[in-house]
């Protein structure tokens, strides 16, 4: 009768210790990820050049590398109607915690876009093939 208690108590406490490493390893594959934000802002209207800024936010515990960043219109044909930014962000690095802003100039925003003829998204890529996109950007405030 032991030896069926204790080989029933050695089964309970390996399958408990398996559930728990599964459910620890989850959790640290969770906090691993990036969690990216791509968010907009516009500059002052009294700046003469650059018009409108993608803001990339690390919300992830470990830095990102971009390859790629461009406003895009949100079309359903997937149209390719891409504004590359004012700066290049292939090898730039977002840490943990960081915002990188990525300029764009009133040159490189759609025509169509001014006019509320169309709707924009930023999308920014990493360098592991990743895209990340912002909500639709709104037309200028002012």
């Amino acid at each position: 009768m032991d030896s069926d208690l204790e080989s029933t108590l050695v089964a309970a406490i390996a399958v408990y210790g398996a559930v728990l490493s599964t459910i620890v390893a989850v959790q640290k594959w969770l906090e691993n990820k990036p969690k990216i934000v791509i968010d907009y802002d516009y500059f002052d209207p009294d700046h003469a050049e650059l018009y409108l800024m993608l803001i990339v936010e690390n919300h992830g515990e470990k830095s990102i590398t971009l390859s790629y960043a461009a406003i895009k219109e949100e079309n359903p044909e997937n149209r390719p109607c891409l504004a590359e930014p004012y700066m290049q962000v292939d090898g730039k690095e977002v840490k943990s915690g960081k915002n990188l802003k990525i300029p764009f100039t009133i040159q490189q925003v759609p025509e169509r876009w001014l006019k509320s003829e169309m709707q924009l998204v930023g999308i920014v890529r990493d360098q592991l093939g990743k895209e990340y996109r912002s909500k639709i950007i709104d037309r200028e405030p002012f």
